[in-house]
């Protein structure tokens, strides 16, 4: 895979940067997994902050790739904010310290890795959103190769956005313009409340709503973009971006190959969560009944109120389906102590902190996903063939609902009252509906297709495969 040139000249060395939140670092590092499988040395670079976490939860993961011949290693460097700071309460705050404190601290350690002919970089692979990337690599004389995390339907809204803000749809108010927006090529129509999150106040002030769109002037520079998601699951969307001239491939979905194959692999339980993985529910897991158990998970940020929680409960419980529930540690101790007693301790309840969600949602007895909507459960519930309930927070999520119930048609959402509120009847409805209903029955089989759809994609030959050994075939011979 490695053309004989950049061979010659020694190992090939990526740096690999994620923007610092979880659902960005883990793709990022299952894509440099993929690339170390392929002969390269990785540097992957966090946060200090996101180093030191997880060190702590995952301190496993060293042995295990140096065992499978990975030669991946870590670097950190400061963000500019406290220790004890909660940086996914204010991603402003977050993308702000990243602007003003990390770019000094990243040219100088790839400075001190350029020092060396034996540690030089062949190239920078970052998230898109680590925009100071682009001027270190373009200091150095680096290619750079740029990673997107969310979807092409999401890529395709980022680079239209000038236009649709020039339109009158934003912001989105009860009073603004409510017509679907059909200005993005090879894009389904959508309505203003499926914008992402961070756009629908359109206030060119806010620091994120620039934060998000400045990358998207510079798309150029990089070598190449490649996005997480594969060819079959957003083909029309794909073919306008490349119509217009961006260089983006579809590369995913980042998920252990093995996973996907259905093999056994400790790398499939190897991850970099910023919080220890709980192994032991694939033992509670292992002792029920296939496709009968609903996984939850809201992921690393959402949350909800304590109104909110009780009806969930409630309508979980009478579903009376068995529940696998992962809610993340800082809060796990304050929910045990509002639910009922008859919920905590029935046997067809697991409740944990976290877990390996790709592992979870590959497991035949799983049979539904309550999910918050992020594009890593997204793509992993497409990716394992698991129906979906989707209950949207912030960010992208949205517009991955949309996107999941009209257009692959794999999931439902729910229907709040006039109040908001998701009453206990309603989940309860709608789990029954994914798990025992001839409509759950078909979006099942929807799934299934597009799970075979991903597994062909990562497999030697297959579309992402091509896409990603065709880029960095280019990226190495230049």
């Amino acid at each position: 895979m490695v053309p004989a040139s950049a061979s010659e000249k020694g190992r090939v060395h990526a740096v690999v940067v994620p923007y610092p939140a979880q659902g960005h670092i883990n793709p990022c590092m299952q894509f440099a997994k993929w690339l170390a499988s392929q002969g390269f040395t990785i540097t992957f670079v966090n946060t200090d902050h996101n180093h030191a976490r997880i060190l702590a939860s995952q301190s496993h993961h060293s042995s295990v790739w140096e065992a499978e011949g990975l030669d991946i290693r870590f670097a950190s460097i400061p963000d500019g904010l406290p220790d004890h700071h909660d940086r996914m309460v204010d991603f402003a705050i977050l993308s702000k310290a990243i602007d003003t404190h990390m770019p000094a601290h990243f040219e100088a350690l790839v400075a001190g890795l350029c020092s060396s002919d034996a540690s030089r970089p062949t190239c920078i692979v970052s998230d898109l959103f680590m925009n100071f990337t682009q001027d270190v690599a373009n200091k150095f004389g680096l290619p750079r190769v740029a990673v997107w995390c969310q979807s092409a339907a999401s890529f395709a809204i980022h680079v239209h956005m000038p236009t649709i803000s020039s339109q009158g749809y934003l912001p989105v108010t009860d009073d603004s313009k409510l017509d679907p927006i059909t200005s993005i090529p090879g894009h389904p129509p959508l309505l203003p409340k499926d914008l992402p999150s961070f756009f629908q106040d359109a206030d060119f002030s806010n620091y994120m709503y620039n934060f998000k769109l400045r990358p998207f002037q510079r798309l150029q520079e990089a070598k190449s973009i490649l996005i997480n998601t594969f060819d079959d699951l957003e083909r029309d969307v794909l073919k306008a971006l490349k119509d217009d001239k961006i260089n983006i491939f579809a590369a995913g979905p980042f998920l252990p190959p093995a996973l996907l194959s259905k093999e056994d692999s400790r790398d499939n339980r190897t991850g970099t969560g910023l919080w220890p993985e709980d192994q032991e529910c694939i033992t509670w897991l292992e002792n029920q009944k296939e496709s009968s158990v609903l996984f939850i998970s809201f992921g690393s940020i959402a949350s909800l109120s304590d109104i909110q929680f009780k009806e969930l409960v409630l309508g979980l419980e009478a579903s009376q389906k068995p529940i696998l529930w992962a809610i993340r540690p800082n809060l796990k101790d304050s929910i045990e102590s509002v639910l009922p007693k008859s919920f905590l301790e029935s046997d067809h309840v697991y409740l944990t902190s976290w877990v390996p969600q790709a592992l979870i949602l590959s497991h035949k007895n799983v049979g539904g996903f309550l999910t918050h909507g992020g594009w890593n459960s997204t793509l992993e519930s497409l990716s394992f063939g698991v129906p979906t309930i989707v209950w949207p927070y912030f960010a992208d999520q949205m517009l991955n609902r949309k996107w999941i119930v009209e257009e692959w048609k794999t999931g439902k959402g729910f229907q709040a009252a006039h109040s908001g509120l998701i009453a206990r009847d309603e989940v309860e409805r709608m789990i029954r509906l994914l798990m025992e209903g001839k409509e759950g029955h078909e979006m099942r089989q929807r799934a299934r297709k597009l799970s075979q759809a991903a597994r062909n994609a990562v497999q030697e030959d297959g579309s992402s495969y091509v896409n990603v050994k065709n880029t960095l075939r280019a990226l190495l011979s230049s």
